[in-house]
């Protein structure tokens, strides 16, 4: 049965990363056939310092979020350098590869970097929490900073991060607490 399961990541991890490879290959190729053939000039004044910029400024955040999943994880028991790399092999797969699939190769992935399924699936899920916190903090920026935009378009957004975020509170700091308690109150009241 393990063996089964292990067959089946390893099939699963070779397609999600052929088809992140296969993507990713394909926008390049677009990119540069655009920025050659004058496709880019729809976006305005195609300068080459802004895309470095640009890039520059994605590879940055990405880095920043690898230090942060290495905080996570505890990257004195893993390494940093492996973590780095899990983090960038893992993003452009989740890049690649449509409708959030690339998260569940990303939790499968951890769970084999840390040997623990449940606490892969805290990592990630910390992880999204800590995305909704910043999300949350751009939307109050931009809602206090530019006067002609209307909070109603925040709404949904909003009210989705922040349930999320109260959810993720009571799971991991109410609950389990509350449950022992309850485990506690039903052995000694009920000894039947």
């Amino acid at each position: 049965m393990l063996r089964l399961r292990g067959q089946w990541i390893s099939i699963t991890h070779g397609l999600l990363l052929a088809a992140a490879a296969i993507a990713l290959i394909y926008l390049v190729l677009q990119i540069l056939f655009a920025s050659f053939h004058g496709g880019l000039a729809a976006y305005g004044r195609f300068e080459p310092a802004i895309i470095w910029f640009g890039a520059t400024i994605y590879i940055l955040g990405h880095g920043f979020r690898s230090l942060r999943l290495a905080l996570l994880i505890g990257g004195w028991r893993i390494g940093l350098r492996r973590i780095v790399s899990f983090h960038f092999l893992t993003a452009s797969v989740s890049l690649a590869v449509p409708l959030k699939f690339g998260e569940v190769y990303r939790v499968i992935a951890l769970s084999y970097l840390m040997g623990d399924f449940i606490r892969a699936v805290e990592t990630i899920w910390w992880e999204r929490v800590f995305d909704l916190l910043a999300i949350i903090f751009i939307m109050l920026m931009v809602l206090f900073s530019v006067s002609k935009v209307d909070g109603q378009q925040f709404v949904g957004v909003a009210v989705l991060a922040i349930g999320f975020v109260i959810v993720t509170v009571l799971t991991f700091f109410v609950l389990p607490d509350n449950l022992r308690r309850l485990s506690l109150l039903i052995i000694r009241r009920y000894d039947s």
